[in-house]
């Protein structure tokens, strides 16, 4: 299994290298140490194509390591930002419903769907897959993407990429406003870079690339903290068509330095 750990250098260095005396360092049961945590769950036979088919696969962070607060309320995170991803699947769930009680709701849908079809032959098997990735790590914080992809029927799969940003002092996901001071200032480097990027001149209406920025360009809150950049990610859909895919750009952190909140 995979296993990442946070590490800090021992509080041999804390001595000898003149840290702040006021500066506690991490005991090494409180690092953060993240694993990676695999689940399956499916419904039908899945044994050839003329068996309809729906499986659902998780590969998700879960801390293993830390203080007893960072692990209760990051596993927490993890497992709400999993709902989220699954109740975009679904129609009328209730506000309450967890995990589990999603995937049945889909696998009952899913069952009836195939019930009615007259000929199985033709019928593609159906999957959610949400995998993460880490990003960043460090023992203040974490960054890491949900790729999340399906296909439940329709022309095409899709794919789409989330990133969170979580901070093992405060216990919770990080956002724009937490890692600059000046939104407004990161917006005007970002769409410097964005034009170069996509070959669109100053002053040249985005639109004309096919871009769908009605009141010009804007940052979403969709991106990762990697300790030399920050990453925005535009998934399909968000700013095109599909037919022109995801975008994502990365801001140097020295071209915004005079603004940055966070020293990650």
């Amino acid at each position: 299994m995979k296993r990442m750990l946070l590490a800090l250098t021992a509080s041999t260095c804390f001595i000898a290298c003149g840290t702040d005396p006021q500066e506690v360092p991490l005991v090494p049961e409180d690092i953060p140490v993240i694993e990676m945590a695999a689940s399956s769950f499916k419904t039908g036979p899945c044994n050839g194509e003329s068996h309809p088919c729906f499986e659902i696969t998780f590969n998700l962070p879960e801390l293993k390591g830390g203080t007893p607060e960072n692990i209760i309320q990051f596993n927490s995170t993890v497992d709400s930002l999993a709902v989220i991803s699954l109740r975009d699947f679904t129609v009328d769930a209730p506000a309450s419903a967890t995990k589990e009680e999603l995937i049945d709701m889909l696998f009952t849908e899913f069952n009836t769907f195939s019930e009615g079809v007259d000929d199985s032959s033709g019928f593609m098997t159906w999957a959610i897959e949400i995998k993460a990735d880490i990003v960043y790590q460090s023992n203040d914080m974490l960054s890491f993407s949900f790729e999340n992809y399906s296909f439940t029927g329709g022309a095409h799969p899709n794919t789409f990429i989330m990133y969170y940003n979580y901070s093992f002092q405060t216990n919770k996901l990080l956002r724009l406003e937490d890692i600059v001071s000046d939104t407004i200032a990161l917006t005007r480097v970002a769409e410097s870079i964005f034009r170069t990027q996509y070959q669109v001149a100053e002053g040249q209406d985005l639109a004309d690339k096919g871009f769908w920025f009605d009141d010009g360009f804007r940052l979403n809150q969709n991106f990762a903290w990697t300790g030399n950049h920050i990453i925005f990610r535009y998934n399909p859909y968000e700013i095109g068509p599909y037919a022109m895919g995801s975008h994502e750009i990365r801001i140097p952190v020295e071209a915004v330095k005079n603004i940055l909140i966070t020293k990650q």
